[in-house]
């Protein structure tokens, strides 16, 4: 291939990735400036699809076809030892990505596994000199050329798991540990490679979080601008996930917002909620009203697909759970409301503001657990009446409440009024009913002396 040489001069010495193994944006900008078409599109091929530069024989702009060096003997026909799958690649899409896009329903769950497969290739390709991504299509080739070959594959593949495995349980908790190998079994088993991961069987939480009391949250908030005293208000005075929070837009809450509706009902749609549950809603009392209507002073009118909390750059852009999480840390620590741990799960964090919505409000379990967009038996058998959830949340509200309600000075003037007038009856019934019992006596006396 003519091009060959040149365009491996251009991208010798290139070695930064991004986590899911394309080039950066920067790489392919300086790489790609100075190519041609044929080029560029060959190095793009390379890029996502996992093929080096030798494994390219020749590229059909027109057509998108893309020739694997080696599948073809001289005389055109299909070489037994590569097969037909090998011959001719269809498609350039990285094998993580079609694995996340088949497994993988919110951004927060794609960020995690492409984060654990990330840390598992970098072990592996450093102990064992082998790309994960690789993995898949070297599956493929053993299980074709035989039962031997395919259980030697299974065999040495399972040796890799086992070491990872021990591997894993030195450096983390034994939870992170089971999420991490289920990542990893999921990578697999997408492309049906049947192997089990080791797991540890009971496994335990290592850094619990502490309960948060009223007044710890009181002084977060104290110490929160309008944007983050919102979204801390609206995570504990309804139960919501931060990663809902996230994903609220303006469609979920108008209607109520605008109808000045208290407590006002969020919409929870499933595309927002964690395992894509059915419809929910949720609440909000008095004080998370307020403040979100501070927040959202300066940002309506708001199209009915906008977030309702964004970034603070000009740009407003969505936020991630991550991002609320190190906020919400950052204030913690600035307070010095729990002890540093050397980079290991606080005490406190932001999930302590669902798990006290859980504490304080005064409901029933069930509907509890409905607004917080849990699945359970006893979720199915509840009312499904949101004026009726309303009402229970209403009452349920008044011992999640941060602040004590304030009495306006007319409504004091009210009831001191009112307590005047009923000190005045009391003392006139207690006059009438001492006459009474005088009168009582004289009758008495009278017939007695009869």
């Amino acid at each position: 291939m003519k091009h060959s040489r040149r365009l491996r001069q251009r991208i010798k010495g290139s070695r930064a990735r991004t986590i899911d193994g394309s080039p950066t944006l920067q790489e392919l900008k300086e790489t790609m400036m100075h190519m041609d078409a044929k080029d560029r599109a060959l190095y793009l091929v390379m890029a996502n699809s996992g093929l080096t530069i030798g494994e390219v024989s020749d590229i059909d702009l027109n057509r998108g076809r893309i020739v694997v060096r080696g599948s073809q003997s001289k005389d055109g026909e299909i070489s037994p030892k590569q097969g037909k799958l090998s011959t001719t690649v269809h498609s350039t899409r990285n094998p993580y990505k079609l694995w996340t896009s088949q497994v993988c329903e919110s951004e927060n769950t794609n960020r995690r596994y492409i984060h654990d497969i990330g840390r598992f290739e970098r072990w592996v390709l450093e102990e064992y000199g082998l790309k994960v991504r690789e993995i898949p299509a070297r599956w493929k080739e053993a299980k074709y050329q035989g039962e031997v070959e395919r259980e030697k594959f299974l065999d040495e593949l399972k040796e890799i798991l086992k070491d990872y495995f021990g591997h894993l349980k030195g450096q983390t908790t034994p939870i992170s540990v089971n999420t991490t190998m289920a990542a990893i079994v999921s990578y697999l088993h997408t492309f049906e490679i049947p192997v089990k991961t080791p797991r540890i069987k009971h496994a335990y939480v290592l850094y619990h979080n502490m309960d948060i009391s009223k007044n710890q949250i009181r002084t977060v908030l104290d110490h929160s601008d309008f944007r983050n005293r919102a979204m801390w208000l609206l995570l504990y005075e309804s139960g919501m996930r931060p990663e809902t929070l996230v994903n609220l837009k303006w469609t979920h809450i108008k209607d109520e917002f605008l109808g000045h509706k208290v407590p006002m009902k969020i919409k929870l749609t499933s595309d927002i909620l964690k395992c894509r549950v059915i419809e929910r809603w949720t609440f909000i009392g008095e004080d998370g009203l307020e403040a979100l209507k501070r927040y959202l002073e300066t940002r309506l009118p708001l199209k009915e697909e906008d977030y309702i909390f964004v970034s603070e750059n000009p740009k407003g852009e969505k936020l991630r759970s991550g991002a609320l999480s190190q906020a919400f840390n950052r204030t913690v620590q600035l307070l010095d409301l729990a002890p540093n741990r050397n980079g290991k799960p606080k005490e406190i964090r932001l999930y302590c503001l669902r798990k006290a919505f859980r504490k304080f409000m005064d409901v029933e379990e069930a509907y509890k657990e409905f607004w917080m967009g849990h699945t359970s038996t006893s979720t199915h058998y509840i009312s499904t009446d949101p004026e009726y959830h309303r009402e229970l949340y209403s009452h349920g509200y008044e011992n999640l409440r941060l602040h004590k309600r304030e009495v306006d000075t007319e409504t004091i003037t009210k009831l001191t009024r009112e307590n005047i007038d009923l000190k005045k009856r009391v003392e006139r019934l207690e006059t009438i009913l001492g006459e009474l019992a005088d009168l009582k006596a004289q009758i008495k006396s009278e017939k007695n002396e009869a």
